[in-house]
């Protein structure tokens, strides 16, 4: 079956990675009436920061790290402009 040249509504709902990305591209490319997403936790850049905490605690800027609030934050900012 082939999907319609056009589409009502794409939703995507804690898309990993890039499948947000994906969803968006294929919103757009049918035309897409509406477009839903929730993009993902940011788990890929999440788990490379906390990799890399320990040696990163060592560094004058490592009050960015020290809480897991500000971690995961820092990480949504970084998925959020790798995605730009």
């Amino acid at each position: 079956d082939k999907l319609p040249a056009t589409i009502d509504v794409v939703t995507a709902l804690h898309a990993c990675n890039t499948a947000t990305d994906d969803a968006i591209h294929f919103a757009l490319e049918k035309k897409a009436k509406y477009i839903v997403v929730v993009p993902c936790c940011q788990a890929e850049v999440a788990s490379v920061l906390r990799k890399n905490k320990a040696k990163a605690l060592a560094d004058p800027l490592a009050e960015i790290w020290r809480h897991p609030l500000h971690t995961r934050e820092f990480g949504s900012q970084i998925t959020n402009v790798l995605r730009c």
